[in-house]
């Protein structure tokens, strides 16, 4: 007679089947219906906020290609963008931007239903990813460069083939390379946590991400204008930035994922037995990105742009549960507990100096960089 694991108490398995209960009964919504809601729920969740620093890229469009000497105008897609359409003012920046959200949440759709066939797994993918801090920075950032970088990290974290990732470092490398290198770090992390086969997806990441920086640098330097990197900034805003992000203090902590803590902190716990496993992901999912976004200035947009593909594979991993440890934990039930608690949970995000940007604040322009 072979031993078996204990059954789990009845009371347990009756709280799971409630909140399990809570996330099925979104699986019942029909598709069109779920699509429009969720999109509805977040932009009601998280607001929205215009980006009015937007001088650089706006003067760059307008001489394209001769740069603008600054460390910005070293994320050109958007510019390009910007000159490509005859883009020279704010308000059709933001307009572009708004429709550059819109496209990535419809490639993320088509990416999860290519990697996830199952329609339970495809709606707690999307419901775990509106609920994650990316949403939030998109749309309180309205016009901000870190949509390119973020549409390269969901073509990293769902690509299905290396030349998805090659895509991906392309857009994150013509967008912020400097954050390209940590979020190859990261997500590297993580895929050795999972215990994956990552090192295609994140050869051609970091192959692209390269040559596309070192190609905006020889751009630059034909028109004899040297580059500031933006690790040339680091002295200057480390002060100012550990004190800002010791002034948040939890509230800080709590933006870099926001209700998807509850999801990670489970994770981590159903490794607790696989040390180096759980030391990867440890790093990949919350070291990593939260040095950089300790040392750095800007708070939760570097957190989540640097950790989003180690996000995505986290997920897909415990939504697909193809190892044991996943199959361990009750992901639907978890994903039920996060769509109750998520209306009372705070949706905003860390900015400079410690600074906490809430959902349908007023906009003024208040020289955000």
């Amino acid at each position: 007679m072979s031993v078996q694991d204990p059954a789990p108490p009845a009371s347990e398995t009756l709280d799971r089947q409630v909140f399990e209960r809570i996330f099925l009964a979104c699986c019942r919504v029909p598709a069109v219906l779920f699509a429009i809601g969720l999109a509805i729920l977040t932009v009601l969740r998280c607001g929205w906020n215009r980006y009015e620093a937007l001088d650089v890229h706006l003067d760059f469009a307008k001489q394209f290609p001769v740069p603008i000497r600054s460390y910005k105008a070293t994320s050109v897609v958007g510019t390009a963008l910007a000159f490509l359409l005859g883009i020279r003012k704010k308000e059709a920046w933001w307009y572009l931007h708004i429709a550059g959200t819109l496209l990535l949440a419809c490639v993320a759709g088509m990416l999860i239903a290519r990697l996830m066939k199952d329609s339970k797994q495809r709606r707690a993918a999307a419901i775990l990813l509106m609920l994650s801090p990316a949403p939030i920075v998109l749309l309180q950032l309205v016009g901000h460069y870190d949509l390119f970088t973020l549409f390269g990290g969901i073509l990293l974290g769902l690509a299905p083939s290396w030349p998805y990732a090659l895509l991906s470092g392309l857009l994150v490398g013509f967008s912020h390379g400097e954050q390209g290198v940590v979020m190859a770090a990261a997500t590297a992390a993580v895929g050795t946590g999972l215990r994956i086969d990552f090192k295609t997806r994140i050869a051609a990441f970091v192959a692209a991400c390269g040559a596309a920086r070192l190609f905006v640098w020889c751009w630059f330097a034909a028109y004899d204008w040297s580059v500031r990197d933006r690790a040339a900034l680091l002295d200057y805003h480390l002060a100012r930035s550990v004190l800002g992000f010791l002034r948040a203090s939890t509230a800080a902590l709590y933006t870099w994922y926001g209700p998807l803590w509850i999801v990670i902190l489970a994770a981590l716990w159903a490794q607790r037995h696989d040390r180096r496993s759980l030391l990867a992901l440890v790093a990949g999912l919350i070291v990593i990105p939260g040095l950089a976004t300790v040392v750095t200035l800007d708070g939760t947009r570097v957190f989540i742009c640097c950790a989003l593909p180690g996000l995505c594979w986290l997920l897909r991993e415990l939504l697909t549960q193809r190892t044991r440890w996943s199959q361990t934990l009750p992901v639907y039930a978890l994903t039920g507990i996060i769509v109750i608690a998520a209306p009372f949970l705070p949706a905003y995000m860390a900015w400079r100096w410690g600074r906490l940007l809430t959902p349908w604040a007023h906009v003024v322009p208040d020289g955000r960089q």
